[in-house]
């Protein structure tokens, strides 16, 4: 039937819907300021602030989205709040046809995984610095070593 929820309500997270009803704002906030930010150039001083807000607010689904567990990550709770929150401002589950909001969403989406994918080069980046420098410290350490061994 066209009406039947996809997720039985019998299989609903209590910690899920929870997460659902105390995000909403959250997720309200994104995606306004996703839309603002969107409509200035890169590197202005006002996007860098909506992108550090968004960034903070993605942090906290991230760590509500740990807490749940399983396979819940930013992402997916990031689009089932949109989902309730488009529900609600309609009358049907899903729209019939693409939407201004829906590519909104799809922006507001690849800037959350844009963001997570830097913040896991940053990390990749500095783990890379950490082992060469180690590298290079143990190759000194080494030839010092045989210096002082020959030396004697």
């Amino acid at each position: 039937m066209l009406h039947d929820p996809i997720i039985p309500a019998a299989e609903v997270d209590p910690d899920v819907a929870q997460a659902i009803i105390d995000f909403r704002p959250v997720v309200g906030r994104i995606r306004d300021l996703s839309a603002r930010a969107v409509k200035l150039p890169e590197g202005h001083r006002q996007r860098v602030g909506y992108e550090k807000q968004i960034r903070d607010d993605m942090d906290l689904l991230r760590i509500r989205a740990e807490r749940i567990g399983g396979d819940w990550t930013d992402a997916s709770l990031l689009i089932a709040v949109q989902n309730d929150i488009d529900s609600r401002a309609r009358r049907v589950a899903q729209p019939r046809y693409a939407t201004k909001r829906v590519h909104d969403d799809r922006v507001m989406q690849a800037v959350a995984r844009e963001q997570r994918a830097k913040t896991a080069l940053d990390a990749a980046t500095m783990e890379m610095e950490s082992a060469t420098s180690a590298r290079q410290a143990a190759e000194h350490a080494a030839k010092h070593f045989e210096a002082r061994r020959t030396g004697r």
